[in-house]
């Protein structure tokens, strides 16, 4: 619907002055104002008008772009990022591919489909970047005699064997970190250990690099690569599978190379018993290897209240970081929306649109919740400011916040986040 109105000025008979206000169906709050100025002159008094030789001033040519200008107001909303790791590639020289999307846990305002979400990709170096090719040497040249550099190195494989430095699951949880390869193996024994039939697979993958590693699962149903990073799941036919090329598959009694002609897993026979497809690093399987792996794994429980003062000072850090990155004014923080985000991360069967009924009565809400690994608070903050709320230009607006620590096992958390804009309807 237009709206218009026209406004005159009786005093000066032949001044004109017309405006015209536009409000669209689409934005019934923004509202475009313009005046138009018509052909006037100067009225004097007859005595004057008969001294004087009055003076006729024409308007300029009418100016008709204004009829087509649209005015947009531009919002940044996150449906999903990507992750690239610069070591892949500056290895890899280039990268060149499809990458699964990560989506938010939910989002307002947007439906999202139940089949994954990809994007093409290509990221290369302008000139190119030769990865230098160091050797490290054998031997380090010394002056000491040989004596004591025999010595010398005596102590140290006496130490090394003393002290094993074998990374093994139980050593990966306790330190709390570890590379692609040890988060499939952790996760290679825990299916075993439920017994599931699985195998390692070490390949080339987007973005992991040369050093991405799967877990390869036999189910009833199909097999499948699982990714122990994210958690993501790809049939073995799946032809957007992120896993470009195979290059090993490790059992628990043997190891096989890929040699058909084929590295895609789409396009591979995962039938290990094919001497034509994969060549076995044993003839036979080996029945007396033993793992080093511990038979079980002790787990420590995260106490209660460790969980509520980290929570705290995650989102007093998010809020102190949200306020000094926001442009137009100095955020305000609803409390009440608060607390109805927190019970929303910790009951996720709820429904939504029911919980939020109550809050869209009094305020338009576009809330944002998404899920990451707990390593550290910048992390948390990054993923904060990456939603794009803060860049909101309107000074009235209200925020929300909270967050949820749930506690997988050992010191491993899982970090559900909920950012909500809150803008007050009229």
């Amino acid at each position: 619907m237009t709206q218009c109105c026209d406004y005159y000025d009786q005093t000066c008979g032949n001044v004109t002055i017309s405006s015209r206000a536009h409000s669209t169906r689409e934005h019934p709050d923004i509202v475009i104002t313009m005046a138009r100025f018509k052909t006037f002159a100067f009225l004097e008094s007859p005595e004057k008008q008969s001294q004087h030789t009055p003076h006729i001033v024409s308007s300029l040519d009418k100016d008709d772009r204004l009829t087509n200008v649209v005015h947009e107001q531009l919002l940044r909303r996150l449906v999903g990022w990507v992750e690239v790791p610069f070591s892949t590639v500056y290895a890899k020289g280039k990268v060149d591919g499809w990458l699964r999307i990560h989506r938010p846990l939910f989002f307002t305002g947007y439906s999202m489909p139940d089949r994954p979400s990809y994007l093409k990709v290509l990221i290369a170096f302008d000139p190119q970047l030769v990865p230098p090719r160091i050797q490290p040497p054998r031997r380090v040249e010394s002056v000491e005699n040989e004596k004591i550099l025999a010595q010398c190195q005596a102590w140290s494989k006496a130490c090394s064997a003393v002290n094993d430095t074998r990374r093994y699951a139980a050593l990966f949880l306790a330190l709390g970190c570890g590379d692609e390869e040890e988060h499939a193996v952790l996760l290679c024994c825990w299916l075993l250990s439920l017994q599931i039939p699985n195998c390692l697979v070490l390949g080339f993958a987007l973005p992991e690099g040369s050093k991405a590693a799967y877990v390869f699962v036999n189910l009833p149903d199909g097999i499948y690569l699982v990714n122990p990073c994210d958690g993501a799941i790809y049939p073995s036919t799946d032809a957007m599978c992120p896993l470009i090329s195979v290059g090993t598959v490790v059992t628990p009694k043997n190891a096989y190379g890929n040699i058909q002609s084929q590295d895609h897993p789409s396009q591979l026979q995962f039938d290990l018993n094919k001497s034509s497809d994969w060549k076995p690093l044993f003839d036979r399987e080996l029945d007396e290897i033993q793992t080093v792996q511990a038979p079980s794994v002790s787990y420590v429980e995260v106490s209660e209240d460790a969980l509520v003062e980290l929570r705290s000072s995650i989102e007093r850090e998010i809020k102190l970081r949200f306020d000094e990155a926001r442009k137009y004014g100095i955020p305000q923080w609803n409390l009440m929306a608060s607390r109805l985000l927190r019970e929303i991360l910790q009951d996720e069967h709820g429904s939504l649109d029911a919980r939020l009924a109550r809050l869209r009565d009094s305020y338009t809400v576009t809330v944002t919740a998404i899920t990451i690994p707990y390593r550290n608070v910048q992390e948390c903050v990054a993923a904060v400011l990456r939603c794009g709320l803060h860049t909101t230009t309107s000074t009235s607006s209200q925020f929300a916040l909270a967050v949820h620590l749930q506690p997988v096992f050992g010191h491993v958390l899982g970090c559900s986040i909920a950012i909500a804009l809150l803008t007050l309807r009229m």
